[in-house]
């Protein structure tokens, strides 16, 4: 993972960046409906973010970055997800619905309280051949208030929205290879505080077993 902030002090232009692993997921997912015997696919799952990214990354004065700036929570966050898809010859469907009750972790030497973040996307897919996707979606999100130290952030939260091409490469079976470029169209953020970027890339491999 690799995160960017440039500022614009008086005297100069600074750019920290902060690149290293981030905090895991680990899911278990139940079937309850399949596409065989009934009209779509669903399944729901439950999980945990697991905190091995770091929390006290500095700047190059030492001083200790934002809670958005670093890679990890310092806490174990239970997470809660329920999907829907429906595939129909070259067409693939999908809906997503994600939430993470985030607990009690740190920031530096201070106890820090992350987001709760609620997450819903709406998918599709058309296959172009047995080797290649394309895809767009609509990722949505929605984020409480952080807390620092007990006391509630006023400048943390809010909606945003992004706009999501993709592709697929189904290169070897039950494996394929995703590219995406999220891009941010709609940022409805609580006071004054860091957006995200208009746009950025996301490059994934996954494996179905």
């Amino acid at each position: 993972m690799k995160k960017k902030l440039d500022r614009l002090l008086p005297t100069s232009d600074v750019t920290d960046i902060n690149t290293g692993l981030g905090d895991m997921k680990l899911f278990a997912r139940y079937g309850i409906l399949s596409q065989k015997t009934g009209p779509f696919n669903l399944i729901a799952g439950v999980g945990t973010t697991i905190p091995v990214g770091t929390t006290d990354a500095t700047d190059n004065l030492g001083k200790l970055l934002p809670g958005s700036m670093q890679l990890g929570s310092g806490s174990w966050n239970p997470l809660f997800e329920l999907g829907i898809h429906k595939i129909k010859k070259r067409h693939w469907m999908s809906g997503y619905f994600m939430y993470m009750y985030a607990m009690e972790g740190s920031l530096g030497e201070n106890t820090f309280t992350r987001s709760d973040v609620f997450k819903y996307n709406i998918a599709y897919a058309y296959a172009i051949s047995k080797k290649f996707d394309l895809g767009a979606e609509i990722n949505c999100e929605m984020l409480s208030k952080a807390e620092l130290d007990g006391v509630e952030l006023d400048n943390t939260g809010g909606n945003i929205v992004f706009f999501t091409p993709e592709i697929h490469f189904k290169f070897a079976h039950l494996m394929h290879l995703d590219l995406s470029a999220p891009i941010a169209v709609y940022q409805n953020l609580n006071a004054t505080q860091l957006g995200y970027s208009p746009s950025s890339v996301v490059i994934k491999l996954a494996m179905k077993f």
